[in-house]
């Protein structure tokens, strides 16, 4: 109405200068004046006022200037090919120019989002933080649309609950989850949810979508045209972008900083290994040395000292031992190199091994004579397996008989470690393969709770696995289970 009203003016405007140069001009050059009117019209207010004004024109050109003056009627019919004239020309002018006042505006709202993308472009290839890309984001939506967004992302557990049509959800998060899960616009003025108060984008690398952009209901014009949807489905793009760098560059940090814990762990556990093991070196050597040398003129107390001290010596080396091996499972620095080996080796040397700790004990080795070599570290293995027996010697009674069983099942060789121990509580069978964790039961029983966790990290690494079993009556029985086929190459940490 108001533009209606404005347009009226300029012919009024136009009339009133036609009255000051009437009798000067002749009346057909005063259509000049109501052309110009119609043009300014068509130009500032539209294609409806133009209209209007190019009636509107003809009809005071004839009130005023054609006789008779003042109305509305014609003496000279010649003047009726005029006024169509003038009605022609104006609708026509009125037409060309509003098409070139909406393609000036069109190219004008282009140029600011074009402007709008380019800056966000700039500022998002600066933005190294969330809450930096939400500014950004929010600043491009308004210099636009002329309203506010928020980002859902999935990263702040914004969608644990995916489906649109559960009960009781309202628009918005109905459309927000049906918009993330099928990666599609959904809500405010779209085909599905419209009466949700945002309007929902998906935010998508192509490969992984990392959220929805929510964009306030209430935009510039007040509708989706496809160029304003188009350039929201841009703008998404470009945050999905900005988005997947500010993760990846979190993600590079933390790699860097892992690789710098490595590092540190690495040096300490060489700075370790040598302080520790020279000095238990040199002991152990020195006791061995005076074992060795022991004669009938020392004292029992003498003797009896001298082997405490070497048999507590060799606690001490096998500790620090344990603690370094599990040190080097956790950096990742036990290294694999698998070669054919036999099981009877592996048992007969862990059971050497084992000699002095095994004294007054009955073990049973049940070996299929004709089970396949698999691909192991033989020394690595030897470890993990020592620690069964080890494990077994300490959680059941001095004299109790071991059972040490191999069956072969075709791709799958599995090495078992039975004793008629304690025993291990159901609910704690999940946790003993955990550093540092002790049974209930075993509060008295010298350890560090490392050597389960050692052979767990070991086996891992050869692509087995370790499983633990109650045997009936009582005690366990530990399972190696190992495929027969090549091992990896390093122990993951």
């Amino acid at each position: 109405m108001k533009k209606n009203l404005i347009s009226l003016l300029f012919v009024l405007l136009a009339s009133i200068i036609g009255q000051l140069l009437y009798g000067k001009l002749e009346p057909v050059n005063l259509i000049m004046l109501y052309l110009a009117a119609v043009l300014v019209s068509a130009y500032l207010l539209g294609r409806g006022p133009a209209i209007l004004a190019s009636v509107t024109s003809v009809i005071t050109f004839d009130v005023l200037f054609v006789p008779p003056r003042f109305r509305l009627s014609v003496e000279d019919a010649q003047y009726f090919v005029t006024f169509i004239g003038l009605l022609c020309v104006g609708l026509l002018i009125s037409e060309l120019v509003s098409q070139l006042r909406n393609r000036t505006t069109a190219a004008v709202a282009n140029e600011r989002k074009a402007i709008a993308l380019y800056r966000l472009s700039h500022d998002l290839s600066k933005g190294m933080n969330i809450e930096t890309i939400r500014t950004i984001i929010n600043q491009a939506v308004r210099s636009v649309l002329r309203t506010d967004c928020t980002l859902f992302l999935e990263s702040e557990g914004y969608f644990t609950q995916t489906d649109p049509y559960a009960q009781d959800v309202d628009p918005d998060e109905a459309a927000r989850r049906w918009s993330y899960q099928n990666v599609q616009c959904a809500g405010h003025g779209m085909e599905l949810w419209p009466d949700a108060k945002m309007a929902y984008f998906p935010i998508s690398t192509g490969i992984k979508i990392l959220g929805v952009l929510g964009i306030h209901g209430n935009i510039s014009g007040g509708i989706w045209s496809p160029e304003i949807r188009q350039w929201t489905e841009t703008l998404a793009n470009q945050t999905a972008i900005a988005l997947e760098r500010v993760f990846l560059s979190e993600e590079t940090k933390k790699m860097e900083i892992v690789q710098e814990k490595e590092r540190l762990q690495a040096a300490l556990l060489n700075s370790l290994s040598h302080d520790l093991r020279t000095p238990l070196v040199a002991i152990t050597g020195t006791l061995s040395h005076l074992v060795n040398k022991q004669t009938s003129s020392q004292s029992s107390i003498d003797r009896e000292m001298i082997d405490n001290a070497k048999k507590e010596a060799d606690r001490l080396n096998r500790l620090v031992t344990q603690w370094l091996d599990m040190a080097r499972a956790e950096t990742g620095n036990f290294k694999v190199e698998p070669t054919p080996s036999d099981l009877n080796d592996l048992v007969g040397v862990a059971l050497k091994e084992a000699e002095s700790a095994l004294e007054g004990r009955i073990v049973t080795v049940d070996l299929p004579t004709n089970i396949p070599e698999i691909n192991i570290d033989f020394p690595l293995f030897l470890k993990a397996f020592s620690n069964l027996l080890d494990n077994a010697v300490k959680f059941s009674p001095s004299g109790s008989p071991i059972d040490i069983i191999a069956e072969d099942k075709g791709l799958l060789v599995t090495l078992g470690v039975a004793d008629q121990g304690i025993g291990i509580p159901d609910e704690q069978r999940d946790k003993i393969f955990d550093k540092f964790y002790r049974t209930s039961q075993s509060s008295n029983v010298p350890g560090m709770g490392l050597g389960l966790s050692i052979s767990r990290a070991i086996i891992a690494a050869h692509g087995g696995e370790i499983t633990v079993h109650g045997r009936p009556g009582k005690g366990t029985i530990f399972r190696i289970g190992i495929l027969t086929q090549p091992a990896s190459k390093a122990i993951p940490s």
